[in-house]
């Protein structure tokens, strides 16, 4: 066997399993017999070769060629039906759709008592009233889409630079927050400081509430005392009381106890005093620059530490 002889055989071979292969791809049973039948139509509406011919639900064949009449202006469709399958003289050849995006197919509608036909015969074509009805109602869409693509085109114009303008404004609130994250960093410790102050007034005022408590409870049992005793030991609980609190003046003045420290030692006041004028001079900056505190977009970067130098 000569070198081109086996070439030869195998372009032959190929030739013809690439031939049944694109068959079987497009739905032709290649081992099974078919005969070929023909109709004709004013307009097919997308039905195309490989389109099913079904009857009464099941495939029997296929659309397999598509010929223009350019004299009658129809077009050829040429059916394969299978071998087994008989179809009379009346058989009509309907042109349905398979679905609002499932394209075209063929329903064959048989009838008894009718004269049988044989292969080549011309099957008597009818137009689906339904496919009709929906391409009717289907041909205002593309004006319809049309008009929203304009529509839509003229919204994108309008937004032309939105994206710029909003990477800018997060931008710009990014820079806002890392000035603010910065100012409380720089003025964590004075805030701590302020905060313990406080927290030490709050302290002292409870230390100085706790004795007055105390002293309105002598009052009360003073009162109690005098409703129940007699005026002589009223005037001996009298008398002990008046040394009590000579005794407790005493004290005050020898800066001796909460009390004296407080009427004696002026740091609580300068304390206090400090932190009034800090404050008033934060409501003072925050009426004449709000947009400080308030401007979330757009400011300038401002340094609060101009309020201490006020």
């Amino acid at each position: 066997m000569s070198k081109e002889f086996r070439i030869g055989l195998i372009a032959l071979v190929a030739g013809v399993l690439l031939y049944y292969g694109f068959n079987y791809l497009k739905g032709t049973d290649v081992l099974s017999k078919t005969n070929r039948f023909y109709v004709v139509y004013d307009h097919i509406n997308g039905l195309a070769p490989g389109s099913t011919v079904n009857i009464q639900g099941v495939q029997v064949g296929r659309v397999s060629e598509l010929a223009f009449n350019q004299k009658k202006q129809t077009i050829v469709v040429a059916l394969d039906i299978q071998g087994d399958i008989e179809l009379g003289d009346s058989t009509i050849a309907e042109l349905a759709s398979a679905g609002f995006l499932g394209g075209q197919l063929i329903i064959l509608k048989e009838r008894k008592d009718q004269k049988i036909m044989v292969p080549g015969d011309t099957l008597i074509a009818e137009f689906d009233e339904r496919l009709a009805k929906l391409l009717e109602s289907a041909e205002p869409i593309p004006e319809n889409i049309q008009s929203l693509l304009l529509k839509i085109s003229a919204a994108m114009e309008g937004m032309d630079g939105f994206g710029t303008k909003l990477s800018k404004t997060i931008l710009d609130l990014d820079t806002v927050l890392l000035q603010t994250r910065s100012l409380l960093s720089e003025n964590d410790s004075k805030i701590s400081a302020s905060f313990s102050k406080l927290d030490t007034l709050i302290t002292n005022l409870n230390k100085v509430v706790t004795p007055m408590g105390v002293t309105i409870s002598n009052f009360e049992s003073l009162s109690d005392s005098l409703k129940n005793a007699e005026f002589k030991a009223t005037i001996t609980s009298t008398n002990d009381l008046l040394q009590n609190l000579s005794s407790t003046l005493d004290s005050l003045k020898s800066e001796q106890g909460t009390l004296g420290r407080l009427m004696s030692d002026d740091s609580l006041y300068n304390n206090l005093n400090t932190m009034l004028v800090d404050m008033d001079k934060l409501l003072i900056h925050f009426n004449n620059y709000p947009k400080d505190f308030m401007g979330p977009l757009g400011k300038k970067n401002k340094n609060l530490k101009g309020i201490q130098q006020d």
